[in-house]
């Protein structure tokens, strides 16, 4: 099977498993689910390289990627209820609907990891930390809103793309937790190694997707005053950019967009020599 077809039948298993749930209808939202590219249905594929020598079981990969896809998916949803630019979706399901469907995914995802590991398992620590994340991204997001300074404005986006997407990486934390179980003392300090090594990586890749993302948002973003890369350091370096015409025009064609599609290609290039270097 190749990597399409693979996917593939992994999005047919999570849509499948999903359809029988509660809320179903909101969880497998059709214009949702037909614009989110079939990765998010199998995120846990995307990182098994990090660990060369393991060999997953396609059961335990399967029902991870249902779990991540239930996480991913209340994330969204919670992005839904506090960005506030999705009003009439907001409007017609209504606040209580949606927040019962996020903690609904969230303690099916629960239910599901409880399967695949253990009470004493170090994954529990991490799943615990990225509630931490949350609440930092959420400080980060408000802090952005008072920052005049370009290297702040950039470090604090670096630090707020990792903590937005730290359910991304229990992906590879929960790889690490299933792969340690039996290993000696060896092989165990050098999954830590490894382990190490892809969050580094997920970091790089994270900082990218929110720099893409923030791009192809300016619109959404001026207008709802989310916090947004591109906008923020823009109005930083161009105080006097105005309106949304006057801020698009400052950042495509002041050299404020092609530092962001520099960082972009730099940072894909990291991650693609060290996946080839390390995995």
């Amino acid at each position: 099977m190749n990597e399409v077809d693979r996917l593939k039948s992994y999005r047919d298993k999570t849509v499948e498993f999903c359809s029988k749930l509660d809320y179903s209808s909101t969880i497998l939202e059709q214009e949702f689910t037909n614009n989110t590219h079939d990765i998010y249905f199998a995120y846990p594929l995307l990182f098994i390289d990090v660990f060369p020598s393991a060999k997953f079981d396609p059961g335990f990969l399967e029902k991870l990627s249902i779990a991540g896809f239930l996480l991913y998916r209340s994330v969204i949803i919670q992005d839904r209820l506090t960005d506030n630019d999705d009003y009439e979706k907001v409007s017609r399901l209504g606040v209580p609907f949606l927040s019962n469907t996020l903690d609904y995914c969230r303690q099916i995802a629960i239910g599901i990891l409880k399967e695949l590991f253990p009470p004493k398992s170090e994954f529990w620590s991490f799943l615990e930390a990225s509630k931490e994340c949350h609440i930092m991204a959420t400080q980060y997001e408000k802090t952005l809103h008072s920052i005049t300074d370009a290297y702040k404005c950039i470090s604090l986006f670096d630090n707020l793309s990792y903590f937005k997407a730290y359910y991304g990486r229990l992906s590879i934390d929960a790889l690490f937790c299933h792969y340690i179980e039996d290993l000696d003392v060896v092989h165990y300090v050098e999954a830590c190694f490894q382990h190490d090594e892809g969050i580094t990586l997920y970091k790089q890749f994270a900082f990218l997707l929110q720099i893409v993302d923030d791009i192809d948002d300016i619109n959404k973003d001026f207008l709802s005053g989310q916090a947004n890369i591109a906008i923020k350091l823009t109005q930083i370096l161009f105080p006097d950019c105005g309106d949304l015409q006057g801020l698009k025009k400052h950042f495509y064609f002041s050299g404020v967009a092609p530092c962001l599609f520099s960082k972009i290609c730099s940072n894909a290039d990291i991650i693609t020599k060290g996946a080839n270097d390390k995995f």
